[in-house]
């Protein structure tokens, strides 16, 4: 075994997003998802020429010869599983990551750093979707199946895997195409180590015009809890920007509302800004640490909307909204990210934080230069709802390196709502973002109260 030469394959690795969750949650039912999952998937290697090599609880390890045969089996496989029922309405989403690479036959199966990578690629994947490495891409860039297409996903430091990766999503019709950024830890990720006496522990991801990471917090704030949201917006390097930027944090601190995060702290530290605020642990919308179901999704947007109404009452608009910044609580959600909260008068901007970014989730209105409102919010109050319930965004997939191009996109196309939603829930959502500004909800309460009207 030895003397056994390298094999150039495609690996694939794959498993269900919060399974242990999920088996918690259904009890005896999990056997029979799990049985669904098996064949669904087993279906799709053995279509496509696949080769199973593991098989642990709900994960696989399969290797192809033709990386294509991979693409169309996790493409197959997504789709499949998309279209079943479960029990309980819970949804049952997939993980899958691809490899090219040379492996060595083993008695155990396929051995080597290669298959190491691969599965640090699968794991950087969310539920519900497929992400390939940069060999992978090239392999298959020019002969995709129909309607299936590559958004970049940038370059990132695995996990113990030393050079750099560039990662790919595989995205294609009718599947979610809007995702958080890949799941990756260490590595590069915590090369910054901390901030003033705050202590770095994980990176969660950008924001934006900010880097966000889970801390733990020093004595001095006598906090009980364990960990704290940090957000470290750099370039704030003069001491009359660094004042500006505390006063606005400080501005929207002294709104009261039980529905927005806390600020904890802030300050400046070697010509960066940074704020600190409560810890979420159950994450965000747009990556939570579980499947939510459509009651769950339903209210933490109706408790973001309950924040914006009390940021309105006191003079802010947030600007910002998206599912990013919904941060996921036990009995629903606060709403998060300062940076782009500005005061409603028109003649005074609060700008010194703000970024352009999240382009779907704005009202378009505001990328065509009006002025943002009390209606713009309820619009990506709604823009956020849908990506929520859908897994969609409303003007499709939009490259996150080419902000020009969403711009644009976002400004001559109508926002399409998906078919896959509750009639009720499309409703709601096409009066707010679609058809003349009065047609929306008068305020932001008056759409959180329209959302709960529509929980189960």
């Amino acid at each position: 075994m030895r003397d056994a030469q390298p094999e150039d394959v495609t690996m694939l690795f794959s498993d269900i997003e919060a399974s242990t969750l999920l088996a918690t949650r259904l009890g005896n039912r999990w056997f029979d998802v799990l049985d669904q999952q098996r064949q669904i998937c087993r279906a799709a290697w053995s279509q496509w020429n696949g080769v199973e090599m593991g098989t642990e609880g709900d994960s696989f390890f399969v290797v192809f010869d033709d990386p294509l045969d991979a693409v169309n089996a996790a493409i197959q496989v997504q789709q499949n599983l998309g279209q079943q029922s479960w029990p309980e309405g819970e949804d049952v989403r997939l993980r899958i990551g691809l490899h090219t690479g040379a492996a060595v036959r083993h008695e155990i199966g396929f051995v080597g750093v290669e298959v190491h990578r691969a599965a640090r690629v699968s794991s950087a994947a969310h539920g519900g979707q497929t992400v390939i490495s940069g060999i992978t891409a090239g392999l298959v860039r020019d002969n995709l199946p129909a309607g299936a297409e590559l958004l970049d996903l940038g370059t990132h430091t695995l996990k113990d895997i030393d050079k750099p990766e560039h990662l790919y999503q595989v995205s294609t019709d009718g599947l979610p195409t809007t995702f958080a950024p890949p799941r990756v830890e260490g590595g590069a990720e915590l090369r910054v180590k901390g901030i003033a006496d705050f202590r770095f522990v994980r990176f969660l991801g950008e924001s934006g015009h900010g880097s966000v990471y889970v801390a733990v917090p020093p004595d001095r704030l006598g906090l009980t809890a364990r960990f704290v949201t940090v957000k470290v917006i750099p370039g704030v390097d003069t001491e009359a920007a660094a004042r500006r930027a505390d006063r606005e944090i400080r501005s929207f601190a002294a709104v009261q509302s039980p529905y927005l995060v806390q600020v904890l702290d802030t300050g400046q530290h070697g010509g960066d800004f940074f704020y600190a605020m409560e810890f979420c642990e159950l994450g965000t919308l747009a990556a939570p640490e579980r499947t939510l179901s459509r009651g769950e999704v339903l209210r933490a947007v109706a408790h973001a909307a309950r924040a914006a109404q009390s940021m309105h009452e006191a003079g802010l608009v947030h600007r910002g909204i998206k599912p990013s910044n919904v941060m996921l609580t036990e009995d629903g959600a606060r709403l998060a990210d300062l940076g782009l909260a500005q005061e409603l008068d028109p003649d005074h901007s609060l700008t010194s934080l703000g970024a352009i970014t999240g382009v779907d989730f704005m009202d378009p209105g505001q990328l065509s230069g009006e002025t943002a409102s009390v209606a713009s919010d309820v619009w990506s109050l709604a823009a956020t709802l849908h990506w929520g319930l859908s897994g969609e965004g409303l003007f499709g997939p939009l490259p996150a390196n080419d902000p020009l191009f969403s711009i644009r996109k976002v400004l001559t196309s109508p926002p399409r709502i998906s078919s896959t939603l509750e009639p009720a829930d499309a409703d709601l959502i096409a009066q707010c973002v679609q058809g003349p500004l009065g047609q929306r909800p008068a305020s932001a309460l008056a759409l959180a109260e329209a959302i709960e009207a529509l929980l189960p």
